[in-house]
């Protein structure tokens, strides 16, 4: 091979782990690891772990998990004056043996509440090592009656990261006005827009209307300085109907049909881009505690008036970007990147 096909072959090799790395982790930054003395060194964010190096990506989520989070939280004896943590009964079902000679967790077998526990690690990974993770957020998934929507949010950020986006947190602490999640910002475009998630309580999961008229217009009145962009977690049981076959899913069409009839047309709805998923992941009821359905709509939106979707994809390749990373790359990787490759190791 001659000087000039090595260089297309080894051009022809970086595109390739290239796209690998867009097809796992988007635009997000994948993890960074070095051997080390018979360890496995892992970097997330600030932070280095030192684990075994037999271990997989998903058992070190599972212990990254459990540090950020804390033992004692998912370990507490159930409590008759308090609601147990949804991650107790997550970690309760997981499947897992110690091994003596290396000391370390490895797991056996999984099942959809310790998977559900793993996918919340690797949204927690992603944004601790792409933009840091706030404390109060933390505090929030501690405790069992904060954790749902904790959670949605967590979701939502990572997807955002990994959909090619910087993220920059809204000052809860400043009185003044209301605030959404955070400003995301279009690495590409430079388009911001102003996030808001919201995920609907249930006191049990038999009932199959949507009920979000509330919980929307409650996400519509928060102050925003940019476009929106406004997450829905419909918190119904898993559903694999064809879209608007399912019962919620009509309920939701109608529901901004009416939103966008009875507005004061003095003080209308603000526009936005609606994103409704059903992911009971934090119960951990759903096969392998993902998403399971996306309605991406708007409300008050020129565009989403036309009936050609390329007018939207055109205007709007940010969103574009953020539909492929809700659907396809929440789904945390079993090995570390690069295994075998040299790819991603520092």
């Amino acid at each position: 091979m001659n000087e000039s096909q090595q260089q297309q072959a080894d051009i022809e090799k970086h595109f390739r782990l290239f796209q690998q790395q867009l097809n796992r982790f988007g635009y997000s930054r994948s993890p960074l690891q070095l051997d080390f003395d018979g360890k496995r060194m892992v970097v997330a964010g600030p932070a280095i772990y030192r684990v075994p190096l037999q271990w997989n990506f998903r058992e070190f989520l599972l212990s990254y998990g459990l540090g950020i989070i804390g033992r004692a939280v998912v370990d507490a004896e159930p409590d008759k004056q308090a609601p147990q943590h949804p991650l107790a009964k997550q970690l309760v079902a997981a499947r897992m043996v110690t091994t003596e000679e290396a000391g370390a967790s490895k797991l056996i077998g999984m099942n959809c509440e310790l998977d559900a526990f793993i996918h919340l690690s690797w949204d927690l990974f992603t944004v601790a090592d792409n933009v840091g993770i706030q404390t109060t957020l933390i505090e929030r998934l501690k405790k069992p009656l904060l954790y749902q929507g904790a959670r949605y949010e967590v979701f939502v950020t990572a997807s955002f990261l990994r959909a090619g986006f910087s993220i920059e947190f809204e000052r809860e602490d400043d009185p003044t006005r209301t605030h959404c999640e955070f400003t995301a910002t279009s690495k590409k475009t430079g388009k911001l827009f102003s996030v808001e998630a919201k995920s609907r309580h249930r006191a049990n999961h038999d009932n199959k209307q949507a009920g979000l008229s509330r919980l929307l217009k409650k996400a519509l009145t928060k102050s925003a300085d940019h476009e929106r962009i406004t997450f829905v977690d419909v918190n119904l049981p898993h559903d694999t109907g064809e879209l608007f076959q399912v019962a919620w899913h009509r309920e939701v069409g109608a529901m901004l049909t009416e939103m966008e009839a009875r507005q004061d047309p003095r003080h209308p709805w603000p526009q936005s881009f609606l994103f409704f998923t059903n992911g009971t992941f934090s119960l951990g009821h759903t096969p392998n505690g993902r998403v399971s359905t996306m309605i991406v709509t708007a409300i008050n939106h020129p565009l989403f008036q036309q009936t050609d979707r390329r007018l939207v994809e055109s205007a709007y390749p940010e969103v574009g970007k953020l539909c492929h990373a809700v659907d396809h790359l929440g789904e945390p990787p079993k090995d570390f990147p690069g295994e075998g490759t040299g790819f991603n190791k520092v």
